[in-house]
């Protein structure tokens, strides 16, 4: 998924891991010269090796130590462009596809599955062909030293096989389940944060935490189950290394005393020992990160499969209905057709759960119809391309948007004609300077509501679609509105139902039962 990125610092990790092989086979050869020495008595011999020895390690530790910081350092700007793909892959999608996301969803994937799949090509990938290259090799060496001590601990070491094998199983479903649960763990945590207050002003607050309990049983139990299988591996593992460290010796020892190996090799053997089962350990522990790591992509792909309209200008200024119905859980439109010409304003209205919002949410593309179809300037609503907002189509939600920049900031981000966007703030009585130093998110309701009209109004978009844009106005700001879509004459689709917009000269439409007709 990211191979192109990663490909090189998968590289380098490899050789990182593969670094230490020179090392960890010189060293028990050293160590089995040494003993040798110090058994025929040759205090020189012995002094030489040692201090070989000791700057053997120190340089190993000193080279090492600056690759494995170069290492980090190039992965991390790796594993960044990487996570800088996947949030263009996420933008690249249908409004659709966004509208319908979780946001529990979304932090699992640029968290846990991101890592999954990172983390398998930069260390577990590159650590699982070094533990079977380490096992191998240093398997080998002493296979040509002794046949027998090498097949005995290659053998040996192939018994950290079981505890993978017995809880593997369980380990992936807990796994899973742990995922399911954290999500909407997250999912109903984020909602309390943007509803404290009402959570306080109807006593909600019992109901809350109770449900947020049972979530929280629920992830106990599975979390116990996983815990429960996690230390199990480990216990058994604990049991392993003691019983493979100690039935070594126990075996080496034998195999010298019944003269099935001279000391120097049970002494390379022993030394050896240690590496041999830490490393088919190793590579027993991170199999099952392969099937982790594909369940993981695959749920990262699901980003990948948007279709990207190709760019296109529009071609009608129209919208167009051609049988469209949609439903939830009842019907919100029925076998509508229409057609809207643009080149007038059009005023929507309707009843409190009419569904204007939804159709809204049509126009956009951010559901689809369950039959019929709809084109917005030309193209398919599923079809429109992204690069159309706020360029061409700017849509100003009931609740405007609130980011982390301030106005200023904003201006620059979607470019617009700064001084008629100054005339229009000036209009709605804001003065532009001290409002472009202001974070957005610091702006009262009404600051906000003034701050998108303005940018709607002083931009050059073909078709302005305002959901409830009087909302948090005061009567002057209304006023002006009304002036303003006046003014323009074209393109505005309007969702309200404010009796302050009725001198405006436009198309006027009813959403009810289901039908859209005009007035």
């Amino acid at each position: 998924m990211y191979k192109r990125e990663l490909q090189q610092t998968a590289r380098k990790s490899l050789f990182l891991k593969l670094f230490h092989l020179p090392y960890g086979i010189l060293i028990p050869i050293l160590i089995s010269t040494e003993v040798t020495n110090a058994l025929a008595g040759k205090t020189k011999s012995v002094l030489t090796t040692a201090a070989g020895i000791l700057a053997i390690v120190f340089c190993y530790t000193y080279f090492y130590g600056r690759l494995e910081i170069a290492f980090r350092k190039e992965k991390e700007q790796a594993v960044q462009a990487c996570k800088m793909k996947q949030y263009r892959t996420i933008f690249a999608n249908s409004f659709e596809k966004l509208y319908h996301s979780g946001l529990g969803k979304n932090l699992e994937n640029m968290k846990d599955d991101f890592n999954a799949v990172t983390e398998l090509m930069t260390e577990h990938r590159p650590m699982f062909a070094a533990s079977l290259a380490e096992a191998v090799l240093f398997g080998g060496y002493l296979c040509r030293k002794n046949p027998l001590v090498g097949i005995c601990l290659i053998l040996i070491s192939l018994l950290q096989v079981i505890p993978p094998l017995l809880v593997k199983k369980y380990i992936q479903v807990n796994y899973d389940n742990c995922r399911e649960i954290e999500g909407k763990i997250t999912d109903y945590t984020v909602s309390a944060f943007q509803g404290f207050m009402t959570i306080k002003l109807y006593q909600l607050k019992d109901w809350w935490l109770s449900h947020l309990e049972e979530l929280f049983q629920a992830y106990i139990k599975i979390g116990s189950n996983s815990i429960f299988a996690n230390r199990s591996e480990v216990g058994m593992y604990a049991v392993l290394d003691h019983v493979l460290k100690y039935g070594t010796y126990c075996l080496i020892g034998v195999f010298v005393l019944f003269g099935k190996t001279n000391l120097e090799t049970g002494i390379q053997a022993i030394a050896l020992s240690g590496s041999i089962y830490a490393a088919v350990k190793s590579a027993f522990e991170i199999y099952p990160r392969f099937v982790e790591s594909s369940r993981a992509q695959k749920r990262l792909e699901e980003w990948e499969n948007a279709s990207a309209p190709s760019a296109a200008l529009p071609t009608r200024m129209e919208i167009e209905w051609r049988g469209v119905s949609f439903s939830y859980d009842k019907p919100v439109l029925k076998n509508v057709t229409a057609r809207m010409d643009l080149t007038q304003n059009h005023i929507i209205r309707g009843e409190n759960g009419a569904g204007k919002s939804t159709l809204i949410k049509l126009l956009l593309g951010m559901e689809t119809p369950q039959s019929g179809e709809i084109s917005v300037l030309g193209s398919a609503t599923g079809q429109l391309d992204k690069t159309l907002f706020p360029s061409e189509i700017f849509y100003l939600p009931q609740k405007a948007p609130v980011f982390d920049l301030t106005a200023g900031q904003m201006l620059l981000a979607v470019t617009v004609r700064e001084r008629a966007f100054a005339q229009h703030l000036s209009q709605l009585g804001e003065d532009f300077n001290e409002f472009c130093e202001k974070p957005l998110a610091e702006m009262s309701e009404g600051q906000r509501k003034k701050f998108y009209l303005a940018l709607a109004f002083s931009g050059d978009a073909k078709l302005l679609i305002l959901d409830e844009p009087t909302n948090h106005l005061d009567d002057a700001g209304r006023k002006t509105l009304a002036e303003w879509i006046a003014q323009r004459g074209r393109g505005v689709v309007v969702i309200s139902h404010d009796s302050v917009l009725e001198a405006v000269d436009a198309v006027c439409w009813k959403l009810q039962n289901g039908g859209l007709a005009y007035v």
